[in-house]
């Protein structure tokens, strides 16, 4: 794990601030490492699937990727697609259909912060 990839933790650990890494290049292992390093960090972790290949080839080209990829740029990332699902689903983590990602993700962190609050004031009221 190289120094760049930890350092939006030590600062959200040091600096109490927020942030929110995603993209396609997060594998299911790359937290794990940080998550042992950085135990005051809260990391809320899921992963977003397109089940349908067609459906997904046109959000590859959608209005936030103005792009036309090449049918070999296609394959490879679905391939990228689903290995990072895969990998995922086989270490146990939350894997979202996109069409449900956002309401789901949502309920998740709720209830991580939920879970982390009722810790703290326990131990506050101790």
């Amino acid at each position: 794990m190289n120094l760049l990839s930890q350092s939006p933790f030590t600062f959200a650990s040091t600096k109490k601030q927020h942030w929110v890494l995603e993209g396609n290049h997060i594998l299911p292992t790359f937290l794990e490492d940080i998550a042992s390093k950085h135990k005051d960090v809260i990391i809320v972790e899921a992963y977003t699937k397109v089940s349908d290949p067609t459906t997904h080839e046109i959000m590859m080209g959608g209005p936030t990727h103005r792009r036309v990829l090449t049918p070999e740029e296609r394959e490879a990332a679905r391939e990228l697609h689903d290995f990072v699902v895969k990998q995922a689903s086989e270490s146990g983590k939350k894997v979202y259909e996109f069409s449900q990602s956002e309401e789901l993700l949502m309920k998740q962190t709720d209830d991580m912060l939920r879970e982390y609050l009722d810790e703290y004031n326990k131990q506050k009221n101790v």
